[in-house]
């Protein structure tokens, strides 16, 4: 839903960067000058976070996900003090809803990205590999740990055998 959200925002971007400055009266009067520029900055926040659901590398797509949902607070409040300030009835539009909910929808993803970050280099834990979830990292204490528990603890063994070949006596051998 989110992904399909973001795919028509960026069109409805796009198509009012293609059709210019003289389409821009709206039912809220957006701020003289604004109406291209909201356009641009909507098309590049709506690029970066579509971008973080392709990504292989969970920190590369955490880094986009959070780019594009702090470039996306900015024309979105915007929109949203357009609408209360130059609508009829704020309180009862749905147009106020929608930009409110998805502007705390974003803040409120923000500060999960950023606690989630903050908590995994806090203690140290490994990175995620691959497309290993960032959530998962607390989880994961290393590479290694990730691979040996996937392949039932053989490099645990395969370890061991060389630990026991290394520490015998060179005599032994």
């Amino acid at each position: 839903m989110v992904v399909a959200l973001l795919v028509c925002l960026m069109t409805v971007g796009v198509w009012q960067i293609l059709t210019g400055e003289e389409r821009h009266e709206t039912l809220w009067h957006l701020p003289t000058g604004t109406y291209v520029f909201l356009a641009l900055v909507n098309v590049v926040g709506c690029m970066a976070y579509v971008t973080a659901t392709v990504q292989a590398d969970a920190w590369t797509a955490t880094a986009f996900e959070l780019a594009g949902a702090i470039i996306l607070c900015g024309p979105l409040s915007v929109y949203l003090w357009s609408v209360i300030t130059t609508a009829q009835y704020p309180d009862t539009d749905i147009v106020t809803a929608l930009l409110g909910g998805a502007l705390i929808g974003l803040l409120i993803r923000i500060w999960l990205i950023v606690k989630d970050v903050v908590g995994v280099v806090r203690e140290g834990l490994a990175p995620p590999v691959g497309d290993l979830d960032l959530l998962t990292a607390d989880k994961v204490n290393a590479v290694a740990g990730l691979v040996s528990a996937a392949h039932g603890g053989l490099i645990d063994e395969e370890a061991a055998v060389a630990e026991a070949v290394a520490s015998a006596p060179r005599h032994a051998q």
